[in-house]
């Protein structure tokens, strides 16, 4: 058996000395595997460019859009600051305490109860201090949930504030033309590292108008996060190979969706990736930088992965097969494959601006409203009491529910509330429309209250609710019934919507049914528009996790099914 394996050799060389057939198929198959080599690499190099040029495009489109959304927010809260200082209100309460010299429990209270509806009115505030040159005089903080709760300028940060107040002054006596201070520093809070923050401290002038006699200043902290997540720049590079970051006049990451980077220099941070591209654009105010960076070696690897792939398969059908038709073959799939890719990053792009303009054009009308809201509010909080000093119960509760329904509605608060909120509130629309509509119907809410801490989308269940008033017992003068149901079903939550009216007819049920089911916005004009809204707003919310079913009998009623993923960590969710 040795010998027959040392002669091996000689004998392969002698067959292939002697036969020109297989020296020619050596030779051929030799220069099909290095042409297939030369043309894998060609192909990699151009795809890698198109995708870089392609990468390149549609960032720089989501950029400016973003900027403008965040330029936009970034005026709001400097306004927003800005009213705080010349609150008329919130000064004399300050400047009384102060000539007392010593700040009593019901003062306390009362300034603390003031700095609570400023803060509520504004959005997206973490806290509200009150500084003098002594130091902290007052503060009040939106998260303060239980005693044990910490203020921002806790655990050292008092030195910072005072600092912050000297230099504020500063700017007083210089008579500068702007007369607010920015800072960044605390950039988290101690007890809730999750929130980031900014904060615009600004002179406490009430409506004297005058900054001579300045003696405290008001400093405003904000959540960076809720403003970012408000102008969808924390969506917009949530591709694998891009990050979006927010960088200060000294060039220092202040916010970056992983939060190690924050307060590292750009300059550092890019030098933790291989190579990269960069796109920027400065913002209006603060001097600070939007950036969204492209990391090159990522995307080059994961570009030699599909192809060091592909020419593993091209071997294998080289070998196989021998056919050149074949080859062809498999390059126009994967040529039908990069098409199908970039129309589907087209698509995604197309939604993702169509989704910012809608979200932009709903802030606009929502802060357009504010004025009006919380003169509402105020107006029937007051009509309210003068209900229960007459002993109106009935009128006073009523009043209290649409108060509380307007105060909830018109809240500049994030779109992420909870499950027992938002069920709170569409009891309060149930009830008010009851009695509007003089009983024509009744209603029921079965709903543990251990999911109430859940998470959920803002107002997703009015509008079916609604859709149910208006059209399911439209003709009726009695005898409705809603019911709204919740519970765990397997791996997800179940949550119901159902009446006894009329149902839909075949067209109502079919525009629905398409509304429910496709994956993009459909060109709507009056009909369902408000269905499709809200659908819009809980596919953005809960991704691909999110599945609606509609049944609708004439005469028997119709029902919406909700299916949710159950949420890992609640309370973190809830911001």
């Amino acid at each position: 058996m040795k010998e027959k394996i040392k002669k091996m050799p000689g004998r392969i060389r002698n067959y292939f000395c002697s036969h020109m057939s297989a020296q020619v198929t050596v030779t051929v198959v030799l220069l099909l595997i290095l042409a297939g080599l030369v043309l894998q690499i060609y192909v990699k190099n151009q795809y890698f460019n198109y995708l870089l040029r392609n990468t390149r495009s549609m960032e720089e489109s989501m950029i400016e859009t973003s900027t403008i959304n965040i330029d936009a927010n970034l005026k709001d809260i400097i306004s927003a600051a800005c009213n705080v200082g010349v609150n008329e209100t919130l000064r004399v309460l300050v400047e009384n305490t102060e000539a007392d010299g010593i700040l009593l429990a019901k003062e306390k209270l009362t300034l603390g109860s003031r700095m609570d509806d400023i803060a509520h009115q504004i959005g997206s505030v973490v806290s509200i201090a009150i500084v003098s040159d002594e130091g902290l005089w007052q503060e009040y903080g939106v998260y303060w949930y239980q005693t044990s709760s910490k203020g921002v300028w806790e655990d050292g940060n008092l030195d910072k504030l005072q600092e912050i107040y000297e230099k504020t002054m500063a700017l007083q006596k210089e008579k500068a033309n702007v007369r607010y201070y920015v800072e960044t520093d605390p950039a988290v809070h101690s007890q809730w590292p999750q929130i980031r923050m900014v904060h615009i401290a600004v002179p406490l002038i009430g409506k004297t108008y005058s900054y001579s006699h300045v003696k405290n200043v008001a400093v405003v902290s904000f959540d960076m996060g809720d403003i970012l997540e408000k102008s969808a720049f924390d969506r917009v590079a949530d591709k694998p190979l891009s990050i979006g970051y927010i960088a200060d006049e000294n060039n220092r990451i202040i916010y970056h969706p992983n939060e190690e980077y924050d307060g590292m220099t750009v300059e550092s941070y890019r030098k933790t990736l291989d190579s990269t591209e960069n796109i920027s654009r400065s913002l209006k105010y603060f001097g600070w930088t939007a950036y969204i960076t492209t990391d090159l070696g990522k995307m080059r690897a994961q570009v030699n992965q599909m192809y060091t792939r592909s020419i593993y398969v091209y071997l294998f059908l080289l070998c196989i097969c021998g056919f050149l038709w074949q080859l062809a073959g498999y390059y126009n799939e994967m040529a039908e494959t990069l098409e199908r890719q970039y129309k589907e990053i087209r698509r995604y792009y197309r939604e993702k601006n169509l989704s910012i303009r809608q979200k932009n054009k709903a802030e606009k009308e929502a802060l357009e409203s504010q004025i009006n809201a919380h003169f509402l509010c105020n107006t029937l909080t007051a009509i309210n009491y003068n209900a229960i000093d007459n002993e109106d119960y009935e009128v006073a509760d009523l009043l209290k529910k649409l108060s509380n329904m307007l105060s909830y509605t018109f809240s500049r608060k994030l779109v992420s509330v909870s499950l027992g909120q938002e069920l709170r509130w569409v009891e309060q629309y149930l009830y008010l429309q009851k009695f509007r509509l003089m009983d024509v119907f009744d209603y029921e809410i079965e709903f543990q209250e251990e999911y109430g801490e859940w998470p959920c989308c803002k107002l997703f269940i009015q509008p079916f609710v609604e859709n149910s008033i208006l059209h399911g017992f439209e003709g009726r003068e009695s005898g409705g019934m809603i019911r709204i149901t919740g519970h765990i079903d397997g791996s997800r939550f179940r949550l119901c919507i159902e009446d006894n009216g009329c149902g839909m007819n075949e067209d109502t049920e079919k525009l629905m049914q398409q509304i429910l089911m496709e994956k993009h916005t459909l060109d709507l004009a009056g009909t369902g528009i408000g269905i499709q809204n809200v659908v819009t707003r809980l596919r953005m919310y809960y991704g691909e996790e999110l599945s609606v079913v509609l049944e609708s009998e004439p005469e028997k009623g119709t029902k919406f099914t909700f299916w949710l993923p159950i949420p890992e960590n609640p309370e973190k969710d809830i911001e």
